[in-house]
């Protein structure tokens, strides 16, 4: 009898088919968030975009290397570039592999 008045309050026209959740009209139905994925995929979108600015690093540092033409200073500066650049993609991967194993303990 509650959930025929509840039912009747909001103006819902039909229940969840095999739940007893009230459903309303024209509202999209909640889904569960309990698996992690929004929180991996926008993490995996995250990790993407850093890991691709990485190797941009690592293109520039290798242009300061080129372009400079044997300078001492110049080429310390890329290389350090370089460097820099490959431990952040380092990182980078092993921060994927850690939400992947740990997605996978949660689910």
């Amino acid at each position: 009898m509650l959930d025929l008045l509840k039912q009747v309050a909001i103006g819902v026209s039909r229940t969840c088919s095999n739940t007893s959740e009230v459903c309303v009209k024209g509202l999209p139905q909640p889904t569960s968030v309990a698996d992690g994925s929004i929180v991996q995929n926008i993490l995996q979108v995250v990790i993407g975009i850093v890991a691709a600015i990485c190797v941009l690093f690592v293109a520039i540092g290798g242009m300061r290397y080129i372009l400079s033409q044997g300078d001492p200073q110049g080429v310390t500066k890329a290389k350090s570039t370089i460097m820099f650049a490959l431990i952040g993609l380092a990182v980078t991967i092993l921060a994927q592999g850690i939400v992947i194993v740990v997605a996978k303990a949660l689910t």
